[in-house]
């Protein structure tokens, strides 16, 4: 049953993705993708507007279903992604045991730390300056639309592509987390 709620899963994130100009390379980025464990980079530092640096990163690593961003700080167009997330935080985490993860590469974190501020973004972060999270799990650092995953509780990625703006895929990533947490 599991394998034909995957090819069913697949399916529809083909249809979702079906108008990008490259097609055939993204459907098997994602195909390859789906099912394999995303390894989560270790001893980030964890930033939020209330404290740096605290211990609140382990407590999100472990949800029942996880939505992982990676953010390329570098991008001022990628880092609009924090004002998007602001606004959808509580439409994904209001569903349950659910967890988000945003892993921003910068190398100036004092001028991240204070964007974040001025758009009151309010969750927490980490500041991944190496980009782990993607070399670590080969993924292409070109296509910034295929940098936000649904994990499941063994960090096995359920959905790629970002729901922002995609009402969709936002739809779908909702029913596989509550598929996920029940």
């Amino acid at each position: 049953m599991e394998r034909v709620w995957k090819i069913f899963l697949l399916g529809v994130i083909f249809c979702i993705t079906s108008s990008c100009e490259d097609n055939d390379e993204w459907k098997g980025i994602i195909a390859e993708r789906i099912g394999t464990e995303l390894v989560l980079p270790e001893g980030l530092v964890c930033y939020n507007n209330i404290k740096d640096g605290g211990e609140i990163g382990g407590e999100l690593q472990r949800g029942r279903a996880k939505i992982i961003v990676y953010i390329n700080g570098e991008c001022m167009a990628c880092v609009d992604q924090f004002s998007q997330w602001e606004k959808k935080w509580d439409d994904f985490t209001e569903l349950g045991k659910v967890s988000i993860l945003i892993y921003v590469r910068t190398q100036d974190v004092e001028e991240l730390k204070r964007y974040i501020k001025d758009i009151g973004f309010s969750h927490p972060f980490f500041i991944d300056p190496k980009s782990d999270l993607l070399f670590n799990n080969k993924m292409p650092y070109d296509k910034p639309l295929l940098h936000t995953f649904l994990l499941d509780q063994y960090n096995k990625i359920v959905l790629v592509g970002s729901p922002i703006g995609n009402m969709r895929l936002e739809n779908l990533y909702k029913q596989e987390i509550l598929r996920l947490i029940e």
